[in-house]
């Protein structure tokens, strides 16, 4: 019996990047695993319906928002639409890999006890330059584990996810593939009143607290970089907001493990001892300034031998740089 998948891809405003994203689902090599797709304008723009009717061999439903609803709230919002075991989903500026769907149902049929199930992305730019690859400095999530030799996949424990969360998003959440009623409930966040910024990072980590979650070999996503871009627009609104909810994330992350995961300082420390100084440096370069501030507080001596590291691995690039310069 073959895997019965909903695909939802929220939409707003952007017929030609939406056109993109559903080639992306139209030449998936298993595309037969696709029981429906929802594709949900959230606004009058009529452009989109025109770009859904040059896919008529998708099975697409169609819908518009009115009134409009907050990003995150309109992710939330089309979960209840899903009928399926099983759901994914993909930004209408995104791209997914030939092979998303497939990977992913291959590794979750596998496991059977894990409940989702994420890929590998790269942010590129419009000029197709690749400039990022998300999560590739966290020890979890290196490509070269093992596991990925023998099983085709890693899998992710709480004490995993929560050592990668803490800072950062590890992974991107348009290529969760998952359980529905588990998903639901990771998805409950999205559903206040202005969430955040960085509420996919919290997304995540309530996840990976109800289940294991495996991460795949492939890369399942293109995650596109450009100037209308959601998550920029929201921190450029109101940056202070923003960082205080990270802040808030985190607390609550640490609070909780508290409780739950009484080994995770033992975790965290060990993650970070096993990087590279370049991945230590990148690790704390893309961590978000309201959570590194929650961290500090709680971990003051770790978080400054971190920071010392960074600096320090910092320091012996430039130093490097400029014997090239001086010799």
């Amino acid at each position: 019996m073959l895997p019965s998948v909903t695909v939802l891809v929220p939409t707003y405003r952007r017929p030609d990047m939406l056109r993109h994203t559903l080639q992306s689902i139209r030449i998936q090599s298993k595309k037969e695993y696709i029981a429906t797709i929802i594709v949900s304008e959230n606004s009058d723009d009529q452009r989109s319906a025109q770009v859904v009717a040059a896919f008529p061999d998708l099975p697409i439903s169609y819908i518009t928002q009115d009134p409009a609803l907050d990003a995150y709230q309109h992710f939330a919002a089309l979960l209840q639409l899903v009928n399926t075991d099983w759901v994914a989903f993909l930004g209408d500026d995104d791209l997914w890999g030939r092979y998303h769907l497939e990977e992913a149902m291959r590794c979750l049929a596998g496991a059977p006890d894990a409940i989702a199930y994420l890929g590998r992305d790269v942010i590129f730019r419009d000029d197709y330059g690749i400039n990022f690859q998300t999560g590739h400095y966290l020890p979890p999530v290196k490509a070269s584990h093992e596991s990925l030799l023998t099983q085709g996949y890693q899998a992710f424990t709480p004490e995993d996810m929560h050592s990668a969360c803490l800072l950062s998003t590890p992974l991107n959440m348009w290529t969760l593939v998952g359980k529905t009623p588990m998903i639901r409930e990771a998805f409950r966040v999205f559903t206040e009143t202005r969430p955040g910024s960085d509420c996919d990072r919290y997304m995540l980590w309530t996840l990976s607290q109800l289940g294991k979650i495996l991460v795949g070999r492939e890369i399942s996503l293109f995650y596109r970089k450009h100037a209308e871009n959601a998550y920029d627009q929201m921190l450029a609104e109101d940056y202070r907001f923003h960082q205080e909810k990270a802040a808030a994330y985190t607390n609550t992350m640490i609070s909780r493990a508290e409780q739950q995961l009484p080994g995770w300082k033992t975790a965290w420390t060990a993650m970070t001892e096993r990087m590279s100084d370049t991945e230590r440096s990148n690790f704390w370069r893309w961590a978000i300034p309201g959570a590194k501030q929650a961290l500090k507080a709680c971990l003051p001596q770790e978080v400054s031998r971190l920071n010392r590291q960074t600096y320090l691995s910092l320091f012996h690039v430039a130093r490097t740089q400029l014997k090239k310069l001086i010799r």
